[in-house]
């Protein structure tokens, strides 16, 4: 068998390579960059460092779970819902054939005004229910005229239990007033002041049953928009 090796050098930056041809055969064998020394081994304590960091993060995520933990375990548990946040189950004006009849016949353009009529006339909303299964077949449950002379029968209007009021501690004449010196603003701002006098209400549901009107049951005087 011949055996043949050649070698070969290009640049200082380039390796030696030697290649030895056994018959067939052919192997080839790199070697190290000339002038360049092998490079050092990575740092045992450079690894531990990294190691140590990862272990106290590791640590530190540990404990703010387990504080989170002991935190919520800690709290109160919340009150139970009552039913009136669970859902509205007044029989007139949130459900019920008395609403379902009203508002699909669209007896009203707005249907926001029948929810905001008072009952008249009766004891309880359960009653005018009662009385509506009684008086109104099922076939007039669809005709929005019978429906609109039904309500006008036993609601009344919407703003009818709402009162205009004066502030308590309304002044016609305030003090600030004196202070400013142009006749204008003056004038201008005693007009301003004077509207509180338009803008403030009060409910007054004395003459309906309990549960004869839909608006919350506000014991002081409020502002409307």
């Amino acid at each position: 068998m011949q055996s043949v090796e050649m070698s070969r050098r290009t640049s200082n930056s380039e390796p030696t390579a030697a290649y030895e041809r056994h018959g067939s055969a052919a192997t080839i064998s790199v070697g190290e960059h000339d002038g360049i020394a092998d490079p050092k081994p990575k740092s045992k304590a450079g690894r531990f460092v990294r190691l140590a960091v990862l272990a106290v993060i590791v640590a530190a995520a540990v404990a703010v779970a387990v504080i989170a933990l002991a935190v919520k375990r800690d709290e109160p548990a919340p009150p139970p819902v009552s039913p009136a946040v669970k859902g509205c189950t007044h029989p007139v004006y949130c459900q019920g054939p008395l609403l379902e009849a009203v508002q699909l016949a669209q007896v009203f353009p707005d249907q926001k005004t029948f929810v905001d009529m008072p009952i008249i006339g009766a004891t309880s909303a359960q009653e005018v229910v009662d009385t509506f299964l009684a008086e109104i077949s099922e076939a007039d449950r669809r005709n929005a005229t019978i429906l609109r002379q039904f309500v006008n029968r036993h609601f009344g209007d919407p703003e009818s239990y709402i009162e205009k009021v004066t502030p308590r501690d309304f002044t016609p004449n305030p003090a600030f007033l004196s202070r400013v010196s142009d006749p204008n603003l003056r004038e201008f701002a005693g007009f301003v002041h004077h509207i509180w006098k338009n803008l403030t209400r009060v409910f007054n549901t004395s003459a309906f049953c309990s549960d004869c009107y839909s608006n919350l049951d506000l014991k002081h005087p409020f502002v409307i928009p």
